[in-house]
């Protein structure tokens, strides 16, 4: 398995360096960013609704939160359960809801404007809100971008892989 995940990175630099060298290097986002990271904006109870609500859409006011029940590691198999919750509830009890057309993707930024994703994630349905992240593979160590997309709204979880 590790040797699949080095052929894929291989070819991800390869795909990378020639969307650069034909001018089409964008990533979807402006600065390295990727997303909103969980943000909610300013304000003092940010760092404390940070907490309750690690990773926040706006659009659909729904919060989710990652627990790794394998890893994260670096070239083998990492997994984890995503549970989305109404953001309402983030301080009490939560209300678990399914998120509309739900996407998972693991990207890196290099710099430069560049970067690499790895081999597609196997999302599952465990019960409502709860869902099996599987087949994650972070191909190398350093700062990964978990990102999750909810109705098209992108919200990144930022993961450090240790060599």
């Amino acid at each position: 398995m590790k040797l699949f995940a080095q052929l894929l990175f291989a070819l991800s630099l390869a795909f990378t360096a020639n969307s650069f060298a034909c001018g089409n290097g964008s990533h979807g986002g402006g600065d390295h960013s990727g997303g909103n990271h969980g943000q909610h904006g300013g304000g003092s109870h940010q760092g404390e609704h940070q907490k309750l609500c690690p990773i926040y859409f706006k659009t659909a006011d729904v919060c989710a939160q990652v627990e790794f029940t394998k890893g994260p590691f670096d070239g083998t198999e990492s997994q984890f359960l995503v549970k989305f919750f109404d953001h309402k509830s983030a301080h009490g009890e939560h209300v678990m809801v399914d998120p509309q057309n739900l996407k998972i993707d693991l990207w890196m930024y290099m710099g430069n404007h560049g970067g690499h994703g790895s081999a597609p994630v196997k999302v599952v349905k465990q019960d409502q809100g709860v869902y099996y992240v599987s087949e994650v593979y972070f191909v190398m160590p350093g700062r990964w971008n978990v990102r999750f997309f909810v109705n098209g709204e992108q919200s990144d979880l930022l993961v450090d892989v240790k060599p």
